[in-house]
């Protein structure tokens, strides 16, 4: 995945700023901390709306197909 330049050090986001990841530096040798998730959820839940439209018109074109022959 590739991230995008975060303003901050260790912090970068992808997909329309949807996505995070964040990591610290270690505070010892044998430690790493590392934090990822969602910081917006609206473009993911855009792309799921826009694929399911997708898919229902798809699936309307073949019925029609398949009940012309």
């Amino acid at each position: 995945m590739l991230f995008s330049s975060g303003g901050e050090e260790g912090y970068r986001t992808t997909y329309f700023g949807s996505l995070f990841f964040n990591s610290t530096p270690p505070t010892s040798e044998d430690t790493l901390e590392m934090q990822f998730g969602v910081a917006n959820g609206i473009p993911i839940f855009i792309t799921i709306a826009i694929l399911f439209v997708l898919f229902i018109f798809i699936l309307s074109l073949f019925k029609r197909k398949s009940a012309a022959s």
